[in-house]
């Protein structure tokens, strides 16, 4: 009998610290879950931290200055690094400030950013990029190339998944402003380059996006519909383009 009673109680032991060791391994599970979750979650705030936190000044002078600095810009997106908080920290660290040639907006999204000549990484970082040396705003086929972060579709040129044809895009470079209408919006594999080229019969903005997987591209264009002095855009337009 008391044989009996000491397997029983045994059992009960095992059984007990098995339903013990059960439930400890489902909380460890849901406080793994649940830190992964908010560190997920701290790396994209953190990411879009980074990339407003840098205040890229855009004027009539900062503009001059990038003509006069002579450098070299790369243009070649291949060699274009995906955006990664290793990257973000890299580019705020960097000394000097960015080679500034104007302004892309669509006032219906209030989307604004900065263009910088090339598509080096730390131009990316913080601003749209030219694809093409010698570029004209209003001219030819003017191509601008921005990264798109996953879940942070208010910055960069995350807002482009937004837009829609019929929506119009202003290029300036806060003297003179070139309004576009949008007409086309396709998804390109990544090798596709024919769309920046100037084989166009009237003047394009043609805007891609440079994601993290590098397989494919959101091409955006747009047709030239007017052009006049920065001044005589609405007021809401330069109050986007100015933030004042």
């Amino acid at each position: 009998m008391a044989k009996n009673e000491r397997a029983f109680s045994s059992n009960q032991r095992a059984k007990s610290v098995a339903s013990w060791l059960g439930r400890l391994m489902v909380t460890l599970g849901l406080i793994i879950s649940i830190l992964f979750c908010l560190g997920y979650l701290a790396h994209d705030q953190l990411a879009k931290w980074l990339v407003t936190r840098q205040d890229v000044a855009v004027t009539a002078t900062t503009i001059k200055k990038t003509q006069r600095v002579k450098t070299k810009p790369t243009f070649d997106l291949a060699k274009v690094a995906p955006l990664t908080l290793r990257t973000l920290s890299q580019a705020n660290l960097a000394q000097g400030r960015l080679p500034v040639v104007g302004e892309v907006a669509i006032p219906a999204l209030k989307w604004v950013l900065p263009i910088s000549e090339g598509v080096a990484n730390r131009n990316l970082a913080f601003s749209a990029g030219t694809l093409k040396p010698g570029q004209v705003m209003g001219q030819r086929n003017y191509a601008l190339a921005g990264h798109h972060m996953l879940d942070q579709e208010s910055i960069l040129f995350g807002p482009l998944v937004k837009s829609t044809v019929g929506m119009q895009i202003v290029l300036t470079d806060m003297t003179h402003a070139y309004v576009y209408e949008i007409w086309s919006r396709e998804q390109i594999p990544a090798t596709r380059v024919s769309v920046i080229e100037d084989n166009t019969d009237y003047p394009t903005l043609t805007l891609i996006t440079c994601d993290d997987y590098g397989e494919g591209r959101l091409a955006v264009q747009a047709r030239l519909t007017n052009a006049v002095d920065f001044g005589a855009l609405p007021a809401a337009w330069q109050k986007l383009l100015t933030g004042k």
